[in-house]
């Protein structure tokens, strides 16, 4: 179950969102970042048990969690509050690469919080091996989006907000997976009520959400290799 008190914490940062707020709450707030954290190393030892790569990275001693600083940039934001309102993270068989797929994970009060995974705006040369991948293996992914309980988990399948109107730079309009191609952003996600997160086996149900994803990342990772 999730600490209660965290949820205290990010409603009060969000009506106090200054320095001298959180100064006196720092250490308040260090704590509960550390109690996020276990909870993402707990999934990620469930997640272990089917993804290979995380397993073996794991062991080998590679980082495989990591959880986001609380202070915002806002160097090109119109809000310039100092801080988020949310604690996010994320379990990867490597966090520092940036070709490596994720499994995220991010607690808002007010249904704001998330779960995901895929890869986010991948760079130029990633989209185009992505790419390059799904116009070979696109029945492939189809197979993967069609899956009963990835359906069923994340019904909005791959988030379509960057999703070109026409066709890539080197592909056909009528290319057979074209509706594919024009993704910009591959990664699958939906938001979580915070009844949920208050469930004693919200570990166990978190990684069995993340398991639906499993054989998505597996085929981005294929495609970015």
């Amino acid at each position: 179950m999730i600490n209660p008190k965290l949820f205290i914490f990010l409603k009060n940062i969000k009506k106090n969102n200054n320095k001298e707020w959180y100064d006196q709450h720092k250490e308040e707030y260090k704590i509960l970042r550390d109690e996020f954290i276990k909870i993402l190393e707990d999934i990620r030892d469930e997640i272990a048990n089917f993804d290979d790569a995380i397993k073996r990275n794991h062991k080998a001693g590679i980082e495989t969690v990591k959880v986001f600083r609380i202070n915002k940039d806002v160097r090109f934001s119109r809000d310039k509050t100092k801080y988020k309102t949310s604690i996010a993270g994320l379990i990867s068989s490597d966090v520092h690469s940036e070709t490596e797929p994720v499994y995220y994970f991010a607690i808002e009060p007010g249904g704001k919080s998330f779960i995901g995974g895929g890869i986010r705006t991948p760079e130029n040369d990633q989209l185009k091996s992505i790419r390059e991948y799904v116009s070979v293996h696109y029945k492939k992914l189809e197979t993967i989006l069609g899956n009963k309980k990835l359906v069923v988990t994340f019904p909005k399948g791959i988030e379509d907000e960057t999703k070109l109107k026409t066709a890539p730079q080197g592909y056909e309009k009528d290319h057979p997976a074209i509706d594919l191609l024009r993704y910009k952003n591959f990664t699958i996600g939906k938001s979580i009520i915070d009844a949920e997160l208050k469930d004693s086996k919200i570990i166990k149900s978190l990684a069995q959400k993340f398991a639906t994803l499993h054989k998505f990342n597996e085929f981005l990772r294929k495609a970015i290799k």
